[in-house]
């Protein structure tokens, strides 16, 4: 019987979530443009891989370490704001439960937002380099759950001012005015 932690779906996750945190990494050394043709292609393809991902049960008898250090997190944000400058920050209209009736919108950082989801891929990209089967198992497990209950939403909100910067920016008004 085949393991689901080997399976296409998982494994195209897995190749997804790295190919996003090797960008997010070196977001440093790329050209605006660059950077935000590929992160706006990369997230809805990690979108829709995170959603074709199994359901599983946490067994709970494996403890995930956090491999992202603070310095990691620290490294990922501050380089896509050195990238975006004045364009990191986005208005958000909440979701969140306690202002449920609140029609304010909050504002939000690009950086942040990618720096997020950027830790819990990293942990879990980690965790399937390791190649321990019952970590694996735990990890696909932890991934999902936080795709649905943490990093989807927030991969949802800033694909918006993502997709407005990369395709509205000047370098893209020269193709589309040339149609």
């Amino acid at each position: 019987m085949k393991k689901i932690i080997y399976s296409p779906e998982v494994i195209e996750f897995v190749t997804v979530s790295a190919e996003l945190c090797k960008l997010l990494e070196n977001a440093g050394k790329e050209s605006v443009e660059d950077f935000l043709q590929k992160v706006s292609r990369i997230l809805p393809l990690l979108y829709v891989k995170a959603t074709l991902l199994p359901d599983m049960n946490p067994m709970g008898i494996v403890t995930l370490p956090d491999y992202v250090r603070e310095e990691d997190y620290n490294y990922v944000r501050d380089n896509v704001w050195q990238l975006l400058k004045a364009d990191d920050e986005y208005l958000e209209m909440t979701h969140d439960e306690d202002m449920h009736w609140s029609n304010d919108p909050v504002m939000k950082t690009v950086s942040e937002q990618l720096a997020d989801i950027y830790q819990d891929l990293r942990n879990f990209v980690a965790v399937y380099a390791m190649g321990n089967e019952p970590s694996m198992e735990e990890a696909l497990a932890a991934a999902k759950d936080n795709f649905l209950q943490f990093w989807g939403e927030k991969l949802v909100s800033v694909m918006r001012p993502l997709h407005d910067l990369a395709w509205s920016h000047p370098a893209h008004s020269n193709d589309n005015n040339n149609d």
